[in-house]
């Protein structure tokens, strides 16, 4: 079983304890219960579909890390279609960019490709590096957790009719939960029937967390974060690999 399955299904439930309920005492702060509902259920179809192209791939495949970000990006996919009643493809991000925002798309590229090479430095790691690999990087490896992360959750948690500060409430948890999820199931590993949790690690992706999210809200549109995503993730391999 793959080390991010179990935690992933810990998150899940942990938010759906907590998020659900809470709507009966910040009302207009958050939207409808089906919103609710539908905002776990998106990171829980990622988690099934990874898990299943993995199950997939173990058993006569050598692909498994395309297989399983495949199967991911079909069940988002599956999912949205089901939700167009609920959101559009501009709620989610899948549009053009605001290109106004190029200059600061490009500065926040190279500040996070700072941090990661200072990171990486000081760590002193050293990992082997493959075509293929480096592909997948640049290609498909925050694909899928982009869609999820700073596309569908947030436009789910946003509520319309939220207005003065019932509005500022709901806009700070749309921006707060999905980026703490993602943070702490990067963090977090359960593996030989023990659970790990890596504090620089969640420091790390705290900070990549929110950088995507400012991004995707500057420009509206996926195309940023899910670039800067993929590319801080070769880049870290680049760099891994001349450690």
């Amino acid at each position: 079983m793959p080390a991010f399955f179990i935690p992933s299904l810990c998150i899940f439930s942990i938010s759906t304890i907590i998020i659900l309920p809470s709507k009966a005492f910040l009302k207009e702060a958050l939207p409808s219960i089906r919103s609710l509902a539908l905002f776990n259920l998106a990171f829980l179809v990622q988690c099934i579909c990874l898990y299943a192209g993995i199950l997939i791939s173990e058993n006569g495949s050598h692909h498994t890390l395309w297989t399983a970000k495949a199967f991911s990006l079909i069940g988002l996919a599956l999912f949205i279609a089901i939700c167009r009643d609920k959101l559009t493809l501009r709620d989610i991000g899948i549009c053009a960019p605001n290109p106004r925002r190029i200059g600061t798309t490009v500065l926040l590229f190279v500040v996070l490709g700072a941090i990661t090479w200072s990171a990486i430095q000081s760590s002193h790691q050293h990992q082997e590096l493959s075509m293929n690999m480096l592909l997948f990087m640049l290609a498909a490896s925050g694909t899928d957790e982009e869609l999820v992360f700073r596309g569908l959750m947030p436009a789910l948690l946003i509520n319309q009719v939220a207005t003065g500060r019932q509005r500022k409430v709901n806009k700070a948890i749309a921006l707060l939960i999905p980026s703490l999820i993602f943070t702490s199931i990067h963090a977090l590993r359960f593996s030989n029937g023990h659970f790990s949790f890596s504090p620089s690690t969640f420091a790390m992706v705290s900070i990549g967390a929110c950088a995507f999210m400012y991004l995707r809200q500057i420009t509206g549109s996926l195309l940023g974060p899910l670039a800067a995503h993929n590319l801080v993730n070769a880049g870290t391999m680049l760099m891994l690999a001349k450690g």
